[in-house]
């Protein structure tokens, strides 16, 4: 028999295992033909698949029945026929046969089978006596389409103010899944570049399914494809690198709503729940590793968490797509040195999408490339689209970095990764500016400057960010949320229900004041609450976004509008004004923060087991200069706190007015600076020259430079100002039988050396410091000892008193309300001014107050402060104000009781206590008007403390 008629017969019977619905009659000698052939077989997708011609030869009796279905099984080989009619017409090529979705087969050999087994001529399922070769496994898969249901109407309107929403939704119109070839639990197949999947084998448990996967290769695979398990409901649930696609599923069916969120567990079990997530804002996440086909675990937002896929379940979270098959994942660009975030609509297709500003690009990324990165830290090359997130997948998978083109230099949002214990550097009319260039005239968000402002001074929650959240949750303050209930912030606006359950403010202010009070500064930012993640934005791992929202990049576009405020302001991402204004840093091992007297605030620890910051969280150090404190050697911090969280909990709970003049204190081990501060905070140096030693070492930021106890005078001193670039200091000495002298500026020397003379006072001006910051200063005196702190060109000392200085303490300070007051004592006259809760006067002694005199320091404007006393003999005296003596000199009566009050200064309070002859302090102190001390039991005042507090 000829060499073609055998080919023809061959051919004949792979079509028979092909599409069994042909009925072939063929004998080894009797061989019909009628000149017709067969000219295309439709695919599983609807395509056709093209059959070869040969010469002459000819297949007799071809019979279609539709709509039947025959399995043709030898080992692992099962072969699908269609259910389309095939006509028959020429035959148009010799000898080659053309599968949709599989590699061209010219020569038809005996292959290694998935199992790694070869068909043997006994396993042979085409009859010996046709010399035919064995035939490869090669049978695409069929999908079921369907649509998707219509977005409920009750919900439409709030997901039409979420572009986001918009976007997926467009995305969810339709489904499909592909149908099983077999009844076995899973199925192996080839996953191909076009979205296409030609079966391989079957499996019964994922175990086998997995091991056949890893460990067999399969002699056909395409050089861009790569082998997938299919489970029993047509899904994809394991590629050794792929993406998950977020997208619910309830009832075995996709859910294309947003009112459910999708729980991110700690665990592969799923009962350890750490965040949430919504599909409407992310649709991509690598996947790293699986639990089977129940769980997997993916990153998202810089988090690694565990996502339920099993199908089974009533509800289900993710689809599994194989690297090879994405053609639209979330990545990273640059553009006129900005860098951005596309986030993703649909990874599988088309180029639905949107972008983030995130900030100034760092040099290291290249405009017109494309990066991929799901931590916002470390980038991957994305030129090519599986390899690069191949990469990124294999180094998460190790712990590594290594495949990263910014391996060792990670890089850190600015403003995402800022704390809100921060203060921007623009005033409330800059703030305001910004605002009115983007908004409509009816936006609740025109004039809230001067709110944001006084929320920065008196909750410790910066301006700038707090109006970055607000832009995000209010859509520019015309959101129906902000509208009607003045809820710039979408407080309490959940998931399920947002336009019913969010809160309702009487005004834009009172939202603001709410949000970064209890919110953030006895909430996301306050270690003892339970939402602590570290008082920054952050992310889906670290900060307010972990808890805060369902949208994984919350924190992403909060940081956007904080950055587009600081360019519009700016002018240029070159010469960005509060870009890098702080120097941050984050923890990298555990650490204690602790205040200036050693006093334990709060602990740092690597886990979320307890009230406390974390490892990996950012803080401001607020020089970086090393100082010791309680015998450790310290960087000075803003802390998220000035009281010890203990226990934490409810009873701990911050009272949430923040002081910007406290401090913490840390190790200076074990941090890692990650931004590099273009404006410093400012910083003093100073040395003096004392009696007998000469000149002393450097002294910065508070420490003292002389000495105490040693009866040794200073002579002279030289001063500087650091970390500032345009800023410039001056200062002037009185001398010893010379008097004042001319101001030096800049580290020249005032007053003397080797002449013995003493410096009897000194005063300081700083020029060029930005708008919130001043220079502060304090003497130690002979005879007296440490007098209390002068600011800006106040004379710290005495003159004509020929009283030696001592020692000098000098530092440069945020501005805050300062009260400060001085009393007159019965036998010791005017006592030293104190100020913020300080004592003035005696106690043991039995003197009596006689007089007092109050004034204050940086108030807002048009507020000053008022005080009345009640005066042995002649009772309440009129009102006095702003440094005026209230009281007696030289008629020695006595004071009994006092009022203080603070005018213009709305969310400040000023509080005193007096020292009361027989009673001694009072229990509790008084406020705003309240009487202090006694009337009609003749009781003298013996001391007071006063100080202001915020609400």
């Amino acid at each position: 028999m000829s060499r073609n008629i055998k080919k023809i017969i061959a051919k004949t019977l792979l079509l028979t295992l092909l599409i069994p619905n042909i009925s072939v009659n063929a004998m080894e000698s009797n061989v019909t033909t009628n000149n017709e052939s067969l000219n295309e077989v439709v695919d599983d997708h609807g395509d056709n698949l093209e059959v070869s011609d040969v010469e002459s030869d000819s297949i007799d009796d071809e019979t279609i029945e539709s709509d039947f279905l025959e399995e043709n099984t030898t080992d692992d080989i099962i072969i699908e026929a269609t259910d389309e009619v095939i006509d028959n017409e020429n035959l148009t090529k010799e000898d080659e046969l053309y599968i949709d979705g599989v590699d061209e087969i010219e020569n038809i050999d005996a292959i290694a089978l998935l199992d790694g087994k070869t068909l043997t001529q006994e396993d042979n399922i085409i009859n010996s006596e046709y010399e035919v070769e064995v035939l490869p496994v090669a049978s695409n898969y069929r999908r079921s389409v369907q649509s998707a249901i219509n977005l409920a109407s009750d919900y439409s309107t709030y997901i039409n103010e979420r572009y986001e929403f918009d976007l997926k939704a467009q995305e969810m119109q339709y489904y499909s899944k592909l149908r099983s070839k077999t009844s076995a639990n899973y199925e192996i197949a080839m996953a191909h570049e076009d979205g296409s999947y030609t079966y391989l084998g079957n499996a019964e448990t994922m175990e086998e399914a997995i091991s056949k996967v890893e460990t067999t290769p399969v002699s056909y695979s395409e050089e861009n494809s790569q082998p997938v398990i299919i489970n029993s409901d047509g899904r994809v649930v394991y590629s050794t690198y792929s993406i998950a696609r977020i997208y619910k599923h309830v009832n075995g069916s996709p859910y294309p709503y947003f009112d459910r969120n999708s729980n991110l567990y700690s665990d592969a079990g799923l009962t350890k729940t750490f965040t949430y997530i919504n599909q409407g804002y992310v649709d991509d996440a690598p996947i790293i590793e699986f639990n089977g086909s129940t769980s997997a675990k993916i990153l998202v937002s810089g988090y690694q968490g565990w996502i339920n896929m099993n199908t089974q379940a009533k509800e289900y979270d993710i689809l599994v797509y194989p690297v090879n098959q994405v053609k639209n994942p979330s990545h990273y660009y640059v553009e006129n040195g900005i860098l951005y975030h596309f986030i993703t609509s649909n990874l599988t297709s088309g180029n639905s999408g949107y972008s983030i500003e995130i900030g100034k690009a760092p040099s290291y990324l290249s405009s017109g490339a494309r990066y991929f990165s799901y931590d916002g830290k470390y980038f991957y090359d994305g030129s090519n689209i599986a390899s690069g997130l191949t990469s990124l997948i294999q180094d998460v998978q190790t712990g590594s970095v290594s495949k990263a083109i910014n391996a060792s230099n990670p890089y850190y949002s600015y403003y995402q990764n800022l704390p809100f214990r921060s203060r921007t550097s623009y005033s409330a009319a800059e703030l305001n500016s910004y605002i009115a260039n983007y908004t409509q005239s009816n936006s609740k968000l025109r004039d809230a400057g001067q709110a944001l402002k006084d929320a920065e001074s008196q909750y410790g929650v910066n301006a700038l960010l707090a109006l970055g959240i607000a832009i995000n949750e209010s859509g520019w303050g015309v959101s129906s949320i902000a509208l009607n209930k003045n809820n710039i912030f979408g407080l309490n606006a959940v998931d399920s229900n947002p336009g019913l359950a969010a809160d309702t403010f009487p005004s834009v202010a009172a939202c603001i004041s709410d949000f970064t009070k209890n919110w953030i500064s006895r909430g996301y930012a306050d270690p003892a609450d339970w939402r602590y993640y570290g008082g920054f934005l952050g992310n889906k791992n670290l900060g307010a976004n972990v808890k805060y929202a369902s949208d994984p990049y919350w924190g992403e576009k909060a940081a956007k509008y904080a950055f587009l405020c600081d360019l519009y302001l700016s002018g240029n991402v070159n010469s960005l004004e509060d870009t890098n204004l702080y120097q941050l840093a984050i923890f990298t091992s555990p650490n204690q923060v602790i205040n200036s007297s050693g006093y334990l605030l709060y602990n740092v620890n690597n886990h979320f087991n307890n009230y406390s910051a974390y490892v990996g969280t950012p803080f401001i150090m607020t020089n970086s200069n090393k100082i010791t404190v309680a015998g450790k050697t310290c960087y000075e911090i803003y802390p998220e706190r000035n009281t010890a969280v203990n226990d934490g909990g409810e009873k701990n709970k911050y009272h949430g007015n923040y002081n910007w003049n406290d401090r913490g204190y840390i190790s200076a081990s074990g941090i890692e600076l990650i931004n590099e501060s273009t404006n410093k905070i400012p910083t003093v140096s100073y040395t003096s020259h004392v009696q007998s030693y000469g000149w002393q070492s450097w002294k910065q930021d508070g420490q003292t430079s002389g000495t105490s106890g040693e009866s040794k005078r200073l002579e002279g001193i030289k001063i500087e100002i650091n970390n500032y670039p345009g800023a410039s200091i001056r200062y002037s000495t009185h001398v010893q039988s010379y008097g004042w002298q001319d101001w030096k500026y800049d580290g020249l020397v005032s007053g003397t050396s080797g002449e013995s003379k003493r410096l009897e006072a000194i005063k300081i001006e700083v020029m060029g410091l930005p708008e919130n910051y001043e220079i502060m200063y304090r003497v130690h005196i002979q005879g007296i000892g440490w007098q209390d702190w002068k600011y800006n060109g106040e004379i710290a000392g005495t003159t004509g008193q020929s009283k030696r200085l001592e020692a000098i303490e000098i530092k440069v300070v945020e501005k805050a309300p300062v009260v400060r007051y001085q009393t007159h004592v019965q036998s010791y006259g005017w006592q030293n001014q104190v100020s913020n809760g300080d004592v003035s006067g005696t106690s043991g002694e039995a003197k009596r107050l006689e007089a007092i005199n109050i004034d204050t320091r940086n108030l807002p404007e048009g507020a000053y402060i008022r005080y009345r006393t009640h005066v042995q003999s002649y009772g309440w005296q009129e009102w006095k104000t702003n440094g005026q003596v209230s009281g007696t000199e030289g008629q020695a009566k006595r004071l009994e009781a006092i009022q203080i009050e603070l005018v213009g200064a709305p969310g400040y309070h000023i509080e005193y206590r007096a020292h009361v002859q027989s009673y001694g302090w009072e229990s509790s102190w008084k406020r705003d008007g309240q009487v202090s001390g006694t009337e009609g039991q003749s009781k003298r005042l013996e001391a007071i403390q006063i100080r202001i507090v915020r609400d």
